[in-house]
C-alpha cells in the first residue's frame, strides 16, 4: 500500500507547531530578562533606552547582564539560586543554539548505508556539525513532536522561576508582595535545584509569566 500523502504532511506539520512553540517559548525567556535588566537600570522614564543598549543583544550576553546585574542585590545565601538558574539558562541556550543553527529533517527518510530502513526512519531529526567537539563532529539526535512540546514545557516553568527570581532580586515590579520579598523568602535550593518553596511562597500566587 502507498503511504498516504496526507498522513506524512500531518505529521510533518505537528513537527512544525512543536517546533515553532520551542522557539516562541524561547524568545519569552530572552525576554523577561532584557525586561528585568532594563527596567533596573533605567533612569525614570528612560526605559525603552535602556532597552534598546540590549536590542541587538544574543540570548547569551542578555543572560550575562541579566545575572550579573541581579546578582548585585544578592547577600550571600542567595547566590546559589542565582548560579543554578543561570546554568539552567545557560543549559537552554545552548540547546537553543543547536536548534537555531543545527539542520532540521522533517519530513525526510532516512536509510542505513546498507540500504535498510531503520525502524525511525520517519521521525524528525537534527543534526549538528561542531568540528572541536570532543565526542565528534556530527551530533545527530530525534525530536518527535512530543519531545520538543516537553522541552517547551521545561522552558516556561524555567521562565517564571528566572522572572520572579528577577523581579524579587532587582524590585523591578509593581507588585507590593513581591517588592517586599528576598529571594531567600521565595525559592529555596535543595539537592542541586531551585524549588518554590520558601518560607513565603504561599504569600504569591503562582502565576504563568507571559
Amino acid at each position: 500500500m502507498e503511504p498516504d500523502p496526507f498522513e506524512a504532511q500531518a505529521k510533518a506539520n505537528e513537527s512544525y507547531r512543536a517546533l515553532g512553540r520551542y522557539v516562541s517559548e524561547f524568545s519569552r525567556l530572552v525576554w523577561w530578562m532584557r525586561l528585568l535588566a532594563a527596567s533596573t537600570v533605567a533612569k525614570p522614564g528612560a526605559f525603552s533606552l535602556a532597552e534598546m543598549t540590549l536590542g541587538e543583544a544574543t540570548a547569551q550576553p542578555i543572560s550575562n547582564a541579566f545575572f550579573g546585574i541581579c546578582k548585585t542585590f544578592l547577600e550571600p545565601d542567595e547566590d546559589r539560586i542565582a548560579d543554578r538558574l543561570r546554568k539552567r539558562v545557560n543549559e537552554a541556550i545552548t540547546l537553543r543554539n543547536d536548534f537555531a543553527h543545527g539542520d532540521w529533517f522533517i519530513g525526510w527518510k532516512r536509510l542505513h548505508a546498507d540500504g535498510s530502513v531503520p525502524a525511525n526512519s520517519e521521525d524528525p531529526f537534527l543534526t549538528r556539525i561542531r568540528p572541536t567537539r570532543k565526542a565528534g563532529p556530527r551530533d545527530e539526535r530525534d525530536y518527535l513532536p512530543a519531545d520538543l512540546d516537553e522541552l517547551s514545557d521545561e522552558l516556561v516553568v524555567l521562565r517564571n522561576l528566572v522572572a520572579e527570581f528577577g523581579m524579587v532580586a532587582t524590585s523591578s515590579t509593581n507588585d507590593p508582595v513581591l517588592q517586599a520579598l528576598r529571594v531567600r523568602d521565595l525559592f529555596t535550593f535543595a539537592d542541586g535545584e531551585v524549588c518554590r518553596d520558601g518560607p513565603r511562597a504561599d504569600d504569591v500566587p503562582t502565576l504563568d509569566r507571559r
